[in-house]
């Protein structure tokens, strides 16, 4: 049975070994639509790092910021993930906190 994550995919759950090749391509570019690739493969990190010591309320204002916008993408590609998957492998992967972890 497919699962429907949006309006435009519409693709297998994983079960297990079986179909994880076709599933995991699938997984990757509806998370590359929605703009959530970059925080599953972990090259969009929690939070930039400054190294000038100026301006250090802003910086970390703007830090803040960043880490509450990875958190929210993190959390919105987690979801996609663990909604794409069946009942037995979920249990494998739902406690992790991040994407790059499952």
């Amino acid at each position: 049975m497919a699962t429907t994550l949006s309006s435009t995919f519409n693709f297998e759950e994983l079960e297990g070994a079986s179909n994880y090749s076709a599933w995991a391509t699938s997984a990757m570019y509806m998370l590359i639509d929605k703009d959530l690739w970059e925080v599953t493969e972990g090259s969009e990190g929690c939070s930039s790092a400054h190294s000038d010591g100026g301006g250090a309320s802003a910086r970390l204002a703007e830090d803040e910021k960043a880490g509450l916008e990875w958190s929210k993408k993190n959390n919105r590609a987690r979801a996609a993930i663990v909604l794409s998957v069946k009942d037995g492998p979920k249990g494998y992967i739902q406690a992790e906190s991040t994407t790059k972890g499952i």
